[in-house]
């Protein structure tokens, strides 16, 4: 089971002893809870349908891969202006996860710091090890192996 980059993140503060598991459970359902479907967001800006909602979700039930705001576009439901509109709200619609964190008065804003430069780092190393797999791909495509 595939681990969303939020509850990976909820989990490095938590396993470096930033926040408690139980702090980082209502955190992260704080920030999820506040989270609003692109699919209601296009709704509610009525640049899709109710019955067109619906037929984006048949299809995304059979091709699981696709995304709503891709379907609604593929189907010609509306432009991808709109989603790309509607993925900023979806954005800018709930807290950050940071600013979640900063006002919790339970959490060390030093011990945070340090554990947010571990991730950054963390998340360097697995940046690295992507690119290496891709150039590696690169190299084996272009000489043909």
């Amino acid at each position: 089971m595939k681990i969303s980059p939020q509850s990976e993140f909820w989990r490095f503060l938590r396993d470096s002893g930033v926040i408690s598991a139980s702090t980082a459970e209502g955190l992260e359902r704080k920030v999820r809870d506040s989270w609003m479907p692109l699919g209601r967001i296009l709704l509610r800006n009525r640049k899709i349908t109710p019955d067109q909602m619906l037929t984006i979700l048949r299809l995304q039930g059979a091709e699981p891969g696709q995304r709503v705001g891709d379907l609604a576009v593929r189907e010609g439901y509306c432009t991808q202006a709109d989603v790309d509109a509607a993925i900023e709200f979806q954005r800018q619609g709930g807290p950050h996860p940071l600013a979640v964190l900063l006002d919790d008065e339970g959490v060390d804003r030093d011990a945070l710091l340090t554990a947010l430069y571990g991730y950054v780092r963390h998340l360097e190393g697995r940046a690295q090890v992507l690119d290496a797999l891709l150039n590696e791909s690169q190299t084996q495509g272009a000489s043909g192996d």
